[in-house]
């Protein structure tokens, strides 16, 4: 598992950004000689910019081989830097390269204005880049969420789609570009590829994905809800903490990610999603009934992958409101097998819900802590052990403020970065 390995899925990261390109890049300069040999730095942050926009496309499909081996945030991260650094690249090429024919201008002038915006947009409606770190913007962002709602920014977000479009005519309109076959070539399957496969996977909503019913809807409180799904038939891989990405058509087409509270068993058809009404989409989700429909992608997700490698950690467990939702899960998996510290937040006395369900768990190898507000770094002092400080494996799971925050206080009392891993409650 590379995500055991941070060198190794650095060089991987680095070798798959360098690997894309380079066959449009040797198709090109090797047919095109001594020509333009003035600008061919400035061709090359072109071809490298598109072949890096197509590859954010494909990452955007979660592909689960590669999100298995990696880690799906670690996949997100990369196709978020890949669309900030081509769009510098775009920059030099589009304003720099000497061009001829106006609609070649035209096209490269749209696409690069397209991506800007694309960019972001993204960086603060889709992304925690900026409000995770800065509350005002994260308050900002949740009034403008009130008219800017999550399928258009979803729609937004698909304009890059549009400027790769802009980027093929642009290329297609360049004479001593189309000129030399093997690139053209290269380039047709290159777009044609990424595009087709996004499309297919876009509109076939149905294809490959999991069926099944709503069983259950129970309020736990006057914001919290449980759902309990049962699918046509197992879920394979499914492990404890992990997350799937779900659509309710009674609802809506949008897709939406919930982690699982019960623990999965071997042959798992069942799970259980505990939602927080936090906005539009979960206050109507609060309202499906029993017998909707809906289909799951998945399972994603880490968490029993680090565990099942690190058989000689105990574990702490540090969850905020709702994301305490798959620490429960690896909590009812784990506790006869690993000792376990489960830490939980909440903002008042009602959202208990699962007080009775942890106590039920509280013997020699698990220990539970609740608490009304945010745990302090000195509070995380008092409660944890030297030894679990240094040796334990910790999960943290809550809104993004949140998670920063308490790993900030963790590191502070010497937790050790590489036995960090969190979940940030953020799409």
């Amino acid at each position: 598992m590379l995500r055991k390995y941070p060198i190794a899925l650095n060089i991987f990261w680095a070798f798959l950004v360098i690997l894309v390109p380079t066959p449009l890049l040797l198709a090109l300069f090797v047919s095109m000689g001594s020509i333009a040999t003035d600008q061919r730095l400035l061709i090359a942050a072109g071809i490298i910019a598109y072949t890096w926009w197509l590859l954010a496309v494909f990452l955007s499909t979660r592909p689960k081989w590669l999100e298995r081996a990696v880690g799906l945030p670690k996949m997100y991260l990369l196709h978020g830097c890949l669309g900030v650094i081509a769009l510098v690249l775009a920059f030099l090429h589009e304003h720099y390269m000497v061009s001829m024919g106006q609609w070649i201008i035209v096209t490269g002038k749209l696409a690069w204005y397209l991506t800007l915006f694309g960019v972001l947009f993204a960086a603060f409606f889709m992304s925690g880049w900026i409000v995770d770190h800065f509350p005002t913007a994260a308050n900002v962002k949740i009034r403008m969420q009130k008219v800017i709602k999550h399928q258009f920014s979803i729609w937004i977000h698909r304009l890059n789609i549009v400027a790769i479009l802009l980027v093929w005519l642009h290329v297609e309109l360049i004479g001593r570009v189309n000129a030399h076959l093997m690139f053209m070539v290269l380039f047709e399957l290159y777009t044609f590829g990424v595009l087709g496969y996004y499309g297919w996977y876009k509109l076939d909503q149905k294809e490959g994905k999991m069926a099944g019913k709503v069983v259950e809807n129970r309020r736990l409180n006057a914001k919290t809800f449980q759902l309990t799904l049962e699918f046509q038939d197992n879920v394979p891989n499914l492990l404890a903490g992990d997350f799937l990405f779900f659509t309710f058509p009674t609802l809506s087409q949008e897709t939406h990610p919930f982690s699982l509270t019960n623990k999965p068993s071997e042959k798992s058809h069942v799970v259980v999603l505990t939602i927080r009404e936090v906005g539009d989409y979960t206050k109507g989700l609060s309202a499906v009934t029993v017998g909707s429909s809906f289909y799951a992608e998945g399972p994603f997700g880490q968490f029993s992958r680090i565990i099942e490698s690190e058989p000689e950690k105990d574990l702490t467990l540090i969850g905020m409101g709702t994301g305490v939702a798959p620490l429960m899960s690896i909590a009812k998996r784990y506790h006869s097998r690993r000792n376990i510290h489960f830490i939980w937040t909440i903002k008042n006395k009602e959202d208990e819900f699962f007080r009775s369900e942890l106590e039920s768990l509280n013997d020699n190898r698990l220990k539970s802590f609740i608490q009304v507000g945010r745990v302090t770094t000195y509070e995380l002092s008092q409660l944890l052990s030297e030894r679990e400080i240094k040796e334990n494996r910790f999960f943290v799971v809550g809104s993004s403020l949140a998670v920063l925050s308490v790993e900030r206080s963790l590191k502070q009392i010497g937790v050790s970065k590489q036995n960090l891993s969190d979940e940030r409650l953020t799409m």
